[in-house]
């Protein structure tokens, strides 16, 4: 009961804060400010806070229920729930901010009397699934959350606390089920664009990305979903259940929702989701009757988190990170330990490769079936080009380099490239970035900022060799300096031609010693 304890009083500090936020919300409005319509459609803001105050009685009279034993439903009726609401909606802005303190405070008192064992005791609201009683104050402060932006005064859903975010996006998932309008939800980090979480196999529609408070917004009701991304559902490469499949191929169920989410992806091309299911529910079914040490509990939450390290071995699985627009899947091949990586974008399934570099097999199983516009060389050595002429005529894909290496590929290269030029992939755009000196040619590509692929000429530890040539080093290091650590921040991320990964920010502090030791 000691965790259980625990998990209320982290509670209990959120709801104390949320009550306060929206208690001074309500002490600024006027008599004409309540009478004014709310966001909620036929409510003014005198329904709004009414509601808000009866709650907190309703959610007193479950918490009565569960420490004594007797049934006290929630509200006496719905209709009763409503005639109360309507009743008051009306009232005196002095009197609403009274009423609404008040039934706080009692809401407050009711907590402070449940003894240990009453928090597990079953309870049910207005509707079902029921629920243990140490859910209550959960769905206490979903109320004054969501209704305190619903009064449309200066508080919004984009300033609920990250915290109740996190927990709500998390109850939310869990009760979606089979009412989802969607097949996947991925949740994207607001500062990298990293994905966060991404729930899977929800049903026959598109992908929806964004934000968790974004999403949370558009699950609640609150928008309706602009700015949030659609794209086709991530789908394994080789379908588990594909009896006759052969490598990337379809099993026809995993056509059959394929082309479910590209129809629907056609009729949403204004760029929205479709409506979410009714929300919310009073819980998610299933609640343990104790608690971890917090809700959502650590470790035990529906969803894949990703954790991608960018360390890759030959013969072994790709690792895949999603950032926002972008899928990269890095995987390793060949005898000199060559990375290649398959870059998709999210919203049109476009992939470009960047080093066919050796074992075209593995490399067209890591393509699979979907298409890849263009195959990006970064340099001119044989170590990174020795499957491209398998993989372009398997996939089709035009082949990208620049001129002063284009020559000595095996192909004829489609399109060449210099500094400053764009490459691009689905709705994706890569920035081109020549670094002489390891190659004549060689080049880098640049994502948002964030995301470089360096091919050889810049490492953890080092740039790439230059064969002890002054010139030459003098050459590479200075434009890796000028043209990527001088723009761009340590929270670039570093995609080497061989080898374990890094970032702007773990090398910038050995410039000097890479500049004195010469290589």
């Amino acid at each position: 009961m000691i965790l259980l304890m625990s998990v209320l009083r982290e509670i209990e500090r959120e709801l104390a804060g949320a009550t306060e936020r929206l208690l001074a919300t309500a002490a600024r409005l006027t008599d004409e400010d309540l009478r004014a319509p709310s966001l909620l459609p036929g409510w003014t803001r005198g329904h709004v806070l009414t509601h808000i105050a009866r709650n907190a009685d309703g959610c007193v009279n479950l918490l009565t229920w569960a420490r004594t034993g007797v049934r006290t439903p929630q509200y006496a009726s719905l209709r009763a729930r409503e005639a109360g609401i309507a009743a008051g909606a009306g009232r005196p802005a002095a009197e609403q901010l009274a009423d609404l303190r008040d039934s706080a405070e009692r809401f407050a008192a009711a907590v402070g009397q449940m003894p240990a064992e009453a928090w597990t005791a079953p309870v049910s609201g207005m509707f079902p699934p029921g629920h243990p009683a140490w859910y209550v104050p959960i769905r206490r402060l979903r109320e004054v959350e969501v209704h305190h932006a619903d009064l449309g005064a200066g508080y919004g859903w984009a300033d609920w606390p990250e915290t109740y975010v996190r927990r709500e996006l998390h109850d939310t998932m869990l009760w979606l089920g089979g009412e989802s309008p969607v097949g996947e939800v991925v949740a994207l980090d607001p500062g990298t664009g990293e994905v966060l979480r991404t729930w899977t196999g929800l049903g026959d529609g598109p992908s929806v990305q964004g934000t968790p408070r974004e999403l949370l917004a558009w699950f609640a009701g609150r928008t309706d979903g602009t700015g949030l991304r659609l794209a086709r559902p991530r789908r394994p490469t080789r379908p588990p259940d594909a009896p006759n499949a052969g490598p990337g191929r379809d099993a026809p169920d995993a056509r059959s929702r394929r082309d479910a989410s590209d129809a629907r992806l056609r009729r949403d091309a204004a760029g929205k989701p479709p409506s979410p299911p009714p929300w919310p529910k009073p819980s998610p079914a299933g609640l343990p009757a104790e608690p971890p040490s917090s809700w959502p509990p650590a470790g035990n939450q529906r969803g894949t988190i990703m954790t991608y390290t960018g360390n890759v071995t030959k013969g072994g699985p790709a690792d895949v990170r999603e950032v926002r627009g972008l899928t990269i899947s890095k995987i390793e091949v060949g005898d000199f330990g060559n990375n290649a990586y398959l870059l998709r974008c999210t919203e049109t399934g476009d992939g470009l490769l960047i080093d066919a570099a050796a074992e075209p097999d593995r490399l067209l199983e890591l393509i699979g079936d979907m298409p890849i516009s263009s195959i990006v060389t970064t340099h001119r050595h044989r170590d990174h080009w020795g499957a491209l002429k398998e993989v372009a005529r398997a996939t089709g894909a035009r082949t990208v380099a620049h001129p002063l290496d284009a020559p000595e590929l095996p192909v004829k290269v489609t399109r060449e490239v210099e500094h400053g030029d764009r490459v691009t992939v689905g709705v994706v755009t890569l920035d081109v970035i020549h670094l002489r000196g390891h190659t004549p040619g060689s080049i880098a590509l640049l994502y948002q900022d964030r995301h470089l692929f360096t091919g050889d000429s810049l490492f953890p530890g080092g740039v790439g060799n230059t064969q002890k040539d002054p010139l030459r080093f003098e050459q590479l290091f200075t434009d890796v300096v000028e043209r990527i650590f001088d723009r761009l921040p340590d929270e670039t991320w570093v995609y080497p031609g061989h080898g374990r990964d890094t970032t702007l920010g773990a090398e910038r502090p050995h410039l000097p010693e890479w500049k004195a030791r010469g290589w």
